[in-house]
Order: structure tokens, then C-alpha cells, then sequence
């Protein structure tokens, strides 16, 4: 994977290519890509965190695989399951 490029994003790209190839002038995306690894840490850094462990989410980890999560584990001393 290329850093940065999340599994949709090159679709997303592509579609946006082909519809302006196309010609096309009703053509929209609605997109969200979001990061889920700077979230969690970004809870867990805050001052009044009280969060013990994180459930995560597998159709996620399915797709962009799961080695963003170690380090959050061992960095907090929080279980990422």
C-alpha cells in the first residue's frame, strides 16, 4: 500500500478520471475517508483519558491490514482488539 493512500482512494481517483475523460457534467463522489490509528491516538494522549482498550473494527482491518495498531498498543499499554 502507498503511504498516505488509503484501498478506495485509487478508485476514487480513477472514477474522477474517467468521468472527466468521459465528459461527463452530472458526476459527483461523496467520499470519507478517514484514519482510524491517529483517532485512537489522539484519545488516548488526551488529558482526561480513561479509555482501557479499543475493539476494532475487522472489516477495516480486513481491507488496510492491522500493522498501524501495534505500535498504538505498546506506545499506550492499551489492548487494540
Amino acid at each position: 500500500m502507498v503511504w498516505g493512500l488509503r484501498p478506495r482512494q485509487p478508485a476514487n481517483a480513477m472514477c474522477v478520471h474517467v468521468a472527466k475523460r468521459r465528459g461527463l457534467k452530472n458526476f459527483s463522489l461523496l467520499v470519507s475517508h478517514v484514519l482510524v490509528p491517529p483517532a485512537i491516538a489522539a484519545i488516548l494522549e488526551s488529558p482526561g483519558n480513561k479509555v482501557q482498550a479499543f475493539l476494532l473494527a475487522g472489516h477495516v482491518c480486513s481491507v488496510m491490514g492491522y500493522w498501524e495498531y501495534p505500535p498504538i498498543a505498546e506506545k499506550f499499554q492499551v489492548p487494540l482488539v
